[in-house]
């Protein structure tokens, strides 16, 4: 492999290939000059992988490091730019500013050379001076109702300003009534008139700015500027006004960006693609945003022309972004636009984003997928959104193909992940590459299809939003989009509405399975409407938790919105606790809404489960007995049995009746980052702790034989989600019957005797729990049967499951039941566990014989056939 050097300290002049400088030999200074050598050398072809390594240090980017077809990997190797082994390279996308003298008070003034938006201090963004300093006013009025140029403000809300050559107005144009909080813009002031209380934008915002209220604050004149932290930058004049957070002044690090990218991976065509390329084990930092931001996107995208990366990525492909620190930056983290497929971003920690963390956003309207096969894996992400309000965690626009996992995401103003679509109305009869687009084909024609989604944590999303969810989705109208075993939690509406999984318009065939989701609105002063809610067709949600939040408006809500449509639901085998008072809500009710739903447990504490929305059906018991008795007819009320829901421990006990209707243990321990992320803090403090090892798994509970050992391990997650791996031997462990099972000083437990036990491990003062069952067997047979009464030719399906002498659930094995009727000329039953009313009147003996090893077990149920009881 052949190795380049660069540094601080280093020479251009120099070859390179040295890392430290002696003589006059040793590394380049910069890295445009290690990529233009390194260019030369692939134009005579590559034999070896090459890898340019930075020293620690500060490096101060004049201009973009674009890589282009001529900067790739090739003939099979790879170009890497990375770090030099256990050093840091701190790269800032801009030069720093210098020069500065006393303006009045505590604000500096320095000349500069070159225009920017946005300016940082030591690593960390400043912010450009604003009225109020934090919060929004709100718009009293708007003269013209459909405006979107203008607006009054309440008295004193726009101070008196002399020059407003810079100022801008940051709205979220909130429609007629201010309610539609989706986007922000930030757009330059026309004119103020300080008499009529008016402000008139040059350009129009996104929508209608209204009279009722919507959010907004004025930004960028030097009267605004008076608190530490805010700068004002005055163009014409070139002079940069600052009030630093530290001094002097002249020992900060104070940065005016050159570039909105700090590196632009960008072939020439979709033919010639930068490719073959990672970037590994950098700190990138301090990059610009856009001037102003907003208005209606053409063709109504919802990605604008102007938006941009710190990392950008168009027609490029086999790219990896390893272990970076990327922050503070003025538009997205990374940015994959349009052309861009097998991406992979790992281990990263990205946080203070001023738009989104990781976006990829392919064709809006097109028949190619060309934007695909990433992998979004183990990075931290948090306070995105910072420069433009809507700012996600992890975003896939007409992106598939791809892999967001074991991601830590939180503190986002809008979603902590999202899926975007084109929305079908905007194709369906219209050409599309040449195509005419019919409503049959146009699934396509939407390429956010065949994600997996899995093992992430999200929490605090909408903290500054409303109509959005942790997870959403919108115009996904496509196949094979999956959301599997995360964290999703600790999120409050702040004001409005909002949901917890929120499948927006059209999205439909996505599949939600073994998700927990708990502890949703607890505060805020909005409204959660519902836990799920549900658009689209054919979605499923499979073995999730919704859990403690109770203040949520329902549990699972469907819609059919604007005549989109919305069926083929289905809702089994999951778990709502706490969930809110209305079990299922609809909206445009009608009869093929589900699929299926079945085999649920709800459990709340008042005891009331509502339905809203079906003419004639106010609660659970009549859905159930509704409908020629479709939904949810092994479905139960019971209490799940947590292991400790109020300290978030979402396993189930052994005994936990949801084991009887199918429900499978969840996977929390791995939810989030993985073990080897590289910027984890070894010394924060636990917050979760996990009971495992071979045997235990992911259960909350273990089976042994009397005189069997087990060893058991702790692992723990952090306050900030870090993976940690807790020496026992600092613990405390304890038995509830010594008796029973014995645990040592090190987490050594011994069966002793028969019977049910609970140990306990307390660690820096988390603890968890683990119960340990010995010598239990199959005791019993359960039947679950939706009725115990049928009519002529009605049928019914049973449901077997075993239990032990400890109450543990057994499923049955296939082949393992067998099935009889003792009077089958009342009723009869099939292998499959069907019973079918006959034309005998009388009571019929259900008889299951279930078989588990050894152990054959029989139980039955009485059902009557008295299909004349509705003459009497």
């Amino acid at each position: 492999m052949q190795i380049y050097y660069v540094s601080p300290l280093g020479n251009d002049a120099w070859s390179g290939t040295q890392p430290d400088a002696h003589a006059n030999e040793g590394p380049f200074k910069s890295i445009h000059h290690a990529r233009d050598v390194i260019r030369q050398q692939i134009a005579s072809g590559m034999t070896e992988d090459i890898e340019v390594q930075l020293r620690g240090g500060e490096y101060f980017l004049d201009s973009t490091v674009v890589l282009t077809e001529a900067d790739s990997g090739k003939d099979g190797f790879q170009i890497t730019y990375r770090n030099y082994p256990g050093e840091q390279p701190i790269i800032y996308t801009g030069l720093q500013v210098t020069g500065w003298e006393p303006h009045s008070g505590s604000i500096y003034k320095a000349h500069v050379d070159y225009p920017f938006q946005t300016l940082y201090e030591n690593g960390l963004r400043a912010i450009k001076a604003r009225y109020p300093n934090s919060g929004y006013h709100r718009v009293e009025a708007a003269d013209d109702l459909e405006s979107q140029l203008q607006f009054r403000f309440k008295p004193g809300d726009v101070p008196q300003i002399e020059n407003i050559h810079e100022l801008q107005v940051y709205v979220w144009p909130g429609g007629p009534h201010g309610e539609w909080n989706w986007f922000t813009d930030i757009l330059p002031v026309q004119s103020v008139d300080f008499d009529e209380r008016t402000v008139t934008l040059e350009r129009s915002t996104r929508y209608i700015i209204g009279s009722a209220g919507s959010r907004y604050f004025v930004q960028g004149a030097l009267e605004l500027l008076d608190a530490p932290g805010e700068f004002y930058l005055d163009s014409q004049e070139m002079i940069v006004y600052y009030w630093p957070r530290q001094t002097p002044i002249e020992e900060q690090v104070i940065i005016a960006p050159t570039a909105i990218r700090a590196f632009a991976f960008v072939g020439s065509s979709r033919e010639s693609v930068t490719q073959n390329i990672r970037l590994e084990g950098l700190e990138l930092c301090a990059s610009d945003t856009v001037n102003e931001f907003g208005g209606r996107p053409p063709g109504g995208e919802f990605t604008l022309p102007n938006e941009d990366g710190l990392i950008y990525l168009q027609n490029a492909e086999q790219i990896s972004i390893i272990n970076c620190h990327i922050h503070d930056t003025g538009m997205h983290g990374v940015f994959g636009n349009q052309w861009v497929q097998n991406v992979s971003i790992t281990g990263c920690h990205l946080h203070n984003i001023g738009f989104t963390g990781v976006l990829f956003n392919g064709a809006w309207t097109t028949i190619d997928a060309i934007n695909k096969g990433h992998q979004v894996v183990n990075n931290y992400i948090h306070h995105t959104g910072q420069v433009i309000g809507y700012g996600a965690g992890v975003q896939l626009s007409n992106t598939g193909e791809s892999y967001v996992a074991h991601n830590r995401i939180y503190h986002t103003p809008r979603y902590a992940i999202s899926m975007k679509g084109t929305w079908p109305g905007i194709m369906v009869h219209e050409d599309v590459d040449g195509i005419r687009v019919r409503e049959d084909m146009v699934m396509d024609f939407i390429h956010t299809r065949g994600n997996v989604i899995e093992f992430n944590d999200m929490s605090r999303a909408n903290v500054d939003s409303q109509d959005t969810g942790v997870f959403e989705g919108w115009g996904v109208y496509s196949a094979g989009n999956t959301l599997h075993n995360n964290l999703i939690h600790d999120s409050d509406i702040p004001f409005s509405f909002g949901f917890g999984v929120y499948l927006d318009d059209e999205v439909s065939n996505t599949t939600v399975t073994n998700n927990v989701i708990y502890n949703l609105q607890k505060g805020g002063g909005g409204k959660m409407w519902a836990v799920f809610y549900i658009k689209g067709i054919q979605n499923r949600f499979y073995n999730n938790i919704a859990a403690n939040s109770e203040n949520s408006n329902s549990a699972f809500a469907v819609h059919g919105y604007l005549n989109a449509p919305n069926h083929d639901l289905e809702f089994d085998r999951n778990i709502v606790y706490n969930a809110g008072d209305i079990v299922y809500s609809m909206s445009n009710w009608e009869r093929n809404k589900f699929k299926s739903a079945d085999d649920n447990l709800f459990y709340n504490t008042k005891d009331a489960y509502k339905m809203r929305g079906i003419p004639g059906i106010r609660s659970l018991s009549q859905w159930r007995e509704s409908l020629d008795r479709e939904y949810d007819q092994h479905s139960i009320t019971a209490d799940p049995h947590f292991m400790d829901a109020d300290h978030n421990d979402f396993r189930l006990r052994y005994d936990s009746p949801a084991y009887g209707l199918g429900f499978e243990d969840i996977n929390m321990v791995d939810i989030g980052l993985l073990s080897d992320f590289a910027y984890a803090d070894p010394n924060e403090a636990l917050d979760r702790l996990f009971i495992t090892n071979d045997r235990v798994g992911i259960k909350s509970y273990v089976d042994m034989h009397g005189g069997e050992k087990i060893h058991l391990q702790l692992v723990g997650r952090t306050v900030s989600g870090f993976y940690v791996d807790v020496d026992a031997a600092s613990c405390q462990f304890s038995s509830s019957d010594d008796h029973i099972v014995a645990v040592s000083e090190v987490g050594i437990i011994t069966a002793r005797g028969k019977g049910v036990a609970r140990v306990t491990a307390l660690c820096q003062g988390k603890q968890v729990s683990l119960d340990v069952l010995v010598d239990d067997l199959f005791d019993r047979v359960e039947i679950l049967a939706p009725r115990t009464q049928l009519e002529m030719n009605e049928s019914m399906q049973i449901e077997v499951v075993g239990r032990t002498a400890f109450g543990q659930y057994i499923q049955p094995q296939a082949g393992s039941i067998t099935y009889l009727s003792r009077q089958p000329h009342q009723a009869m039953i099939n292998h499959q566990g069907v019973v079918t009313g006959q034309t005998t009147k009388g009571d019929a003996e259900i008889v299951v014989i279930m078989r588990v090893g050894n152990i054959r077990k029989q139980g039955s149920i009485t059902v009557r056939m008295d299909w004349e009881s509705d003459f009497d």
